[in-house]
């Protein structure tokens, strides 16, 4: 039997559970097997290795990035890389961030989802205390590749279903 492609799904949770929903179920759609947080199980492990493990059997990374910067693991939460080399978080560096070097180190084809600026959302939603750190990833993001915004849920779900059916 033929396996799937895999998709790992990248972003903050607890704005975003509308849009993962719609990037799962595009996963699906296009026959591909969505790596995701939600499908996740309890581990006795750091978040950074669950996911960088994760991370590991993609095909493709799909991140979404809208008003949050999310949580940025102290030097406590450690994970062993591929080589074996024990790794830390430093305190600045968000998880969703984490996982975005990862792609870029293993050279995975990437896709990433931005809101637009002028897209509206709830205040409720926007991380305010980490937008320096969320504006330096947005830029570090447009400065090594192309990336699709959005303005709407049904907006962002067009926009991914294309995306994922074009691979």
């Amino acid at each position: 039997m033929e396996s799937k492609y895999q998709v790992f799904i990248s972003s903050t949770s607890r704005d975003l559970p509308e849009h993962r929903d719609f990037a799962i179920k595009a996963c699906i759609d296009a026959d591909m097997f969505p790596i995701a947080m939600e499908y996740f199980q309890p581990e006795n492990a750091t978040a950074l290795q669950v996911c960088y493990d994760a991370l590991q059997k993609a095909d493709l990374f799909v991140g979404i990035y809208t008003h949050r910067y999310g949580h940025a693991p102290d030097s406590s939460a450690t994970y062993t890389d591929n080589k074996g080399n024990i790794r830390t978080g430093d305190g600045t560096t968000g998880i969703t961030e984490w996982e975005y070097i990862w792609a870029k180190e293993l050279e995975m084809p990437i896709v990433i989802f931005v809101i637009d600026d002028d897209a509206e959302w709830k205040m409720s939603l926007v991380e305010h205390a980490k937008k320096a750190q969320l504006d330096a990833f947005k830029a570090k993001i447009g400065g090594e590749l192309v990336y699709k915004t959005f303005t709407t849920l049904e907006d962002f779900h067009v926009k991914t279903i294309s995306a994922l059916k074009d691979r």
